[in-house]
C-alpha cells in the first residue's frame, strides 16, 4: 500500500503539469492571436493614413503648381506630378500613387455635335445606325427632320407622349434613349454611354486628356496609327500628346471641336501596403480654376484592406448638378 501512493502522486503531478502546459500553451497561442489582429490594424490603419493624406496632398499640389505640359515627363523627381495613363509612381512613403487625365474621354452633356455623338455610341455598339441626324433633329429648333433624322411626325406615329426637346441640348444623358436610333441601344449598354457624359464647363474635346481607346472613337483613328500612339504612349506621355496634336492639325484643321490645353478633370489612384494589409482610393478631381470652389471630387471609392478588423468608409459620389 506504501509503494503506491508515490505512483499515485506522481500521477496527479504529471496530470496537472499536462493541464497546466494545455493552459499555457491555449494562453499563448490567444496572445499570439492577439498580437497578430492588432498588428493587422495598426497595418490597415497606416495604409489608411496613407493613402488619405496622399490624396490630401496630391490635391494640394494639382491645384498650388503648374500643370503644363512640359511637366508630364515619365520620370517622377517631384511636382507637379506625372501624369501617365496608368503608370504607377512609387512614393516616398511606399504609396503608389497614379494620375491619369480623363476630361478628354468625356462629351459634354450640352454638345450640339451629333457626329461626336454619333462616334461614341458606335464605339460601343459598333453598328452603322445614323445616330447623327436623329440626335441634331432632337435638339434643333426647326420642325425639318433630316435625311436620316425625326422630328414630331416620326414620335406621333410610335404613340409615345413625347417630342423632341428642341432646346439645343439635352437635358440628361438618359434623354438620348428616347431619339430614333438610339431606341434600339440593347439595355447593357445604355449604363455605359451615359458614363461617358458630364456636366462640364467647356463643351469641347481636350485631346491632352484623351486616352487611346477614345481618341480612336473621337477622332475615327484607323488601326495603325492606334498603334503608333499607343507605342509613342508607352515611352512617353508628351510624345503621346504631341502625335495626337499633330494629327488633329492635319485632319481636323478648322474644327473647334477638339481644344489642347492642360487637363482639369483628372483621376487620381493611390495604392498603400504594409504587411498583408491593403488600402486603395479612386478619386476623380475637377480643377475648377476659381478661389471660392478651387476643385471639386466628382468620385470618390474607397477599397480598404480585408487584413484584420473591417474598417471601411462608403464610397460616396458628389456628381456635379447642371
Amino acid at each position: 500500500m506504501h509503494t503506491r501512493r508515490p505512483a499515485f502522486a506522481l500521477a496527479v503531478i504529471l496530470w496537472i503539469s499536462a493541464i497546466l502546459m494545455t493552459v499555457s500553451i491555449f494562453l499563448l497561442a490567444y496572445f499570439r492571436q492577439g498580437v497578430d489582429d492588432a498588428k493587422a490594424l495598426h497595418d490597415k490603419l497606416v495604409t489608411r493614413l496613407q493613402v488619405d493624406s496622399t490624396l490630401a496632398e496630391t490635391t494640394y499640389l494639382l491645384l498650388t503648381r503648374s500643370l503644363g505640359l512640359n511637366a508630364f515627363n515619365p520620370d517622377f523627381k517631384g511636382w507637379p506630378p506625372t501624369v501617365t495613363f496608368g503608370r504607377p509612381i512609387r512614393l516616398e512613403n511606399d504609396a503608389n500613387l497614379t494620375i491619369i487625365p480623363a476630361g478628354g474621354d468625356y462629351l459634354d452633356l450640352y454638345t450640339g455635335n451629333g457626329q461626336l455623338v454619333q462616334r461614341l455610341v458606335r464605339g460601343f455598339t459598333h453598328d452603322f445606325v445614323d445616330y447623327a441626324d436623329p440626335y441634331d433633329d432632337w435638339i434643333d429648333l426647326d420642325k425639318t427632320p433630316r435625311l436620316g433624322g425625326a422630328e414630331a411626325g416620326f414620335y406621333s406615329t410610335l404613340g409615345v407622349a413625347y417630342r423632341p426637346n428642341d432646346s439645343g441640348a439635352i437635358q440628361h444623358p438618359e434623354e438620348l434613349f428616347l431619339i430614333k436610333g438610339f431606341r434600339q441601344v440593347s439595355l447593357p449598354l445604355r449604363p455605359k454611354i451615359v458614363a461617358r457624359f458630364r456636366y462640364s464647363l467647356s463643351v469641347g474635346l481636350n485631346i491632352a486628356a484623351m486616352s487611346p481607346k477614345f481618341a480612336k472613337i473621337f477622332l475615327d483613328l484607323p488601326a495603325f496609327e492606334l498603334i503608333r500612339l499607343k507605342m509613342l504612349l508607352k515611352k512617353e506621355y508628351k510624345a503621346y500628346v504631341d502625335a495626337l496634336y499633330d494629327y488633329v492639325r492635319r485632319y481636323y484643321p478648322n474644327d473647334e471641336t477638339f481644344q489642347f490645353s492642360p487637363p482639369k478633370h483628372l483621376i487620381v489612384r493611390i495604392d498603400a501596403r504594409k504587411g498583408p494589409a491593403r488600402t486603395a482610393v479612386d478619386a476623380e478631381i475637377d480643377l475648377m480654376g476659381n478661389d471660392r470652389r478651387p476643385c471639386r471630387v466628382v468620385h470618390y471609392v474607397l477599397t480598404p484592406s480585408e487584413i484584420g478588423y473591417n474598417i471601411s468608409s462608403k464610397p460616396k459620389t458628389d456628381r456635379p448638378k447642371p
